[in-house]
């Protein structure tokens, strides 16, 4: 509930169905500002095209500040401190769990650029 998904939702299809990532978008932003409204004022378009909206406010919360943030709304996290950081949790659990589909295309897009930009 947390994360803003209903009792017996089924894990294994979370990278199957694009519609539980704005209802986890929304939780999680819910529950690390402590508001009861969220704004969906930045998209951010994936990969496979499917895209989440997010709020402005939670997007522009500085790195240090939001993993402090994440950590004392979702106290678990702070295990995290011994073991990896969390921006590599995120690209292990996230990206690589998901084969890609949790990319931000802006990423790809950026990598395209180095990539095909001269030297």
């Amino acid at each position: 509930i947390d994360y803003g998904l209903n009792d017996g939702f089924d894990p294994t299809l979370l990278y199957a169905n694009v519609t539980q990532w704005q209802l986890i978008a929304d939780g999680v932003t819910r529950h690390v500002l402590k508001v009861d409204d969220v704004n969906h004022d930045v998209k951010c378009t994936f990969l496979d095209e499917g895209h989440v909206c997010f709020d402005q406010r939670y997007i522009q919360m500085k790195g240090h500040q939001l993993e402090d943030d994440l950590k004392v709304a979702y106290p678990s996290l702070k295990e995290l401190e011994r073991k990896t950081s969390l921006l590599m949790d995120v690209v292990e659990r996230g990206i690589q769990a998901s084969h890609g589909k949790t990319m931000p295309k802006a990423f790809s897009d950026l990598f395209l650029a180095i990539q095909t930009s001269p030297t």
